[in-house]
């Protein structure tokens, strides 16, 4: 890593960059989006990705009308706006920043929101399904990423799904709020758990990892 590159990572403060570049395309699809396409072109790779999102529930036979899931970074309240048409049985969606939270809720009215960061803490409750889209590659520290894949896997319920992306090509901090990431960093995360084959997803990949029930022995 070049002096450039630490210097940047040392001066990264997600809850500040991600605040900013949300206040300045309000629920617009750039902020969360790619920034150099313009918003109707991210919203056309957004709605492509809805589809493979929902096909890949369809698949894991996830029912979402009876399903309790927490989404871990609500952007632009895109997913939250899926997810609510799909009828979702139960909903949390948090955030590093809340800065979008009151338009988010103008559209969306009653949507549960909190401001929090995974990589510190856990959110109440447990989930049957966590949703964590195009986040993970904004999570430059690894001791915050680890901390983070941690507190995911103990708000799922036993035999739960984590439904989550990343570009999962292990070279390192590309640019100060990007890291990208091999499988070995979620194989190692999740150990005793099933990850299931990558499918390609927008820019990156999606794929499922779900939580097994311990067996317990008894005496």
């Amino acid at each position: 890593m070049n002096h450039l590159k630490q210097e940047n990572e040392l001066q990264y403060n997600p809850e500040s960059y991600w605040g900013e570049r949300f206040k300045k395309v309000g629920l617009g699809f750039r902020g969360p989006g790619d920034w150099g396409l313009s918003n109707e072109k991210n919203e056309i790779a957004y709605q492509k990705a809805k589809k493979v999102f929902l096909d890949l529930c369809a698949q894991k036979q996830i029912d979402l009308i009876w399903t309790s899931v927490l989404e871990i970074g609500t952007g632009n309240g895109f997913y939250a706006q899926v997810l609510r048409e799909a009828n979702v049985g139960k909903y949390l969606g948090i955030d590093i920043t809340d800065v979008l939270f009151d338009k988010i809720q103008t559209v969306l009215p009653g949507l549960n929101l909190m401001k929090l960061d995974i990589g510190e803490r856990r959110p109440p409750g447990r989930f049957d399904l966590v949703i964590m889209i195009d986040v993970t590659q904004h999570i430059t520290d690894n001791k915050k990423f680890s901390a983070a894949m941690q507190n995911i896997r103990a708000c799922l319920m036993p035999n739960g799904f984590l439904i989550i992306t990343d570009a999962l090509e292990d070279r390192g901090l590309l640019t100060f709020h990007y890291r990208s990431r091999g499988m070995n960093a979620f194989t190692k995360e999740f150990k005793d758990d099933r990850i299931d084959k990558p499918i390609l997803f927008r820019d990156k990949y999606i794929f499922t990892i779900q939580k097994k029930e311990k067996n317990v022995i008894s005496k």
